[in-house]
């Protein structure tokens, strides 16, 4: 496996709880503070294209927003721009962008959840 995954004894998936939250959801509505949220997405997602979807529609632009690769490198996970995509997708509307999230242009996503822990 690659970083950020853990292997199980059964079948099943289990799901580490997340350590994100939003202070106060569901019970009161969220402040939109400037800077302080941010969207990471992959176009391989579909899941992803309705979060993008809705934060086009609601005009949540101050939510900034970052793209992974819709292809995931087998020993780190998903990357975020590299110099090869700007050809590989130049007719996308959805391009994986540099990691906007974390301040310190990561080359992976796991490298951000990494940092956190």
């Amino acid at each position: 496996g690659f970083p950020g995954h853990k292997p199980t004894t059964g079948d099943e998936y289990k799901r580490e709880a997340t350590k994100f939250h939003l202070e106060g959801y569901p019970n009161k509505p969220v402040k939109l503070d400037s800077n302080r949220y941010h969207l990471i997405v992959s176009a391989a997602c579909p899941w992803a294209h309705r979060a993008m979807l809705v934060r086009k529609l609601k005009d949540l632009s101050e939510i900034t927003l970052s793209v992974v690769s819709p292809y995931r490198d087998d020993d780190h996970g998903w990357n975020f721009a590299t110099d090869l995509d700007e050809e590989k997708y130049s007719s996308s509307d959805v391009r994986p962008t540099e990691d906007k999230a974390s301040g310190l242009n990561f080359k992976y996503l796991h490298q951000i959840y990494t940092k956190s822990d």
